[in-house]
Parts: C-alpha cells; structure tokens; sequence
C-alpha cells in the first residue's frame, strides 16, 4: 500500500483501538481480531507483528498493531476471521463516509 492508501486504514484501525492502552497483551489482540492465541503468536514468531517480550509474556504497542492490521500482507489473509471480515466491511463504508 501506499502511505496516502494506508493513512485511511490506519487511521480507522486508530479509531477502533481508541480506548484500548497505549500496549495491549496477546489476549487484546485475540478479542480485537477475532483470530486465536496461536495464530497472534505467529505473527510475532515470523515478524509480522511486532511486540515487547516482557517477563515472558508479549506487550505490543497499539501502533505496532496498527501497522500490521494495515498490511496489505494481513489483509491477503486467506482465511480471515469472521471479525477480520466485518472490520474490512466496516472499513470499507467508513471510507466512503471520509
């Protein structure tokens, strides 16, 4: 993606996570996008997520999130979650509302 197509995706994705903190746990992330605890944990195995390994437990700022929720990478998921789903509906009306 370009900056000026990411900026849209970013920016909603900034909005949805507004009222998480500012670094969320592993089981944040499962609640927000619906995909399971192993699959998260990949994304920071492989680095496609970026986090903090802290006291053997992942923190991740809100932004590395964001940054990864705003790949063109994680939206080529083939088998989405049906929350991945719903957010890219979601995503898609709220950009037509910019």
């Amino acid at each position: 993606l370009s900056l000026h197509d990411a900026l849209p995706i970013w920016r909603y994705y900034e909005s949805k996570l507004a009222s998480y903190p500012d670094v969320i746990d592993v089981s944040a992330i499962v609640d927000f996008t619906g995909y399971n605890r192993h699959t998260v944990c990949e994304w920071i195995r492989f680095g496609k997520l970026r986090a903090l390994a802290l006291q053997h437990k992942y923190m991740i700022p809100k932004c590395y999130l964001i940054d990864w929720l705003s790949t063109d990478e994680h939206n080529a998921t083939l088998r989405k979650s049906r929350r991945h789903i719903d957010r890219l509906w979601e995503l898609q009306k709220w950009s037509d509302g910019q």
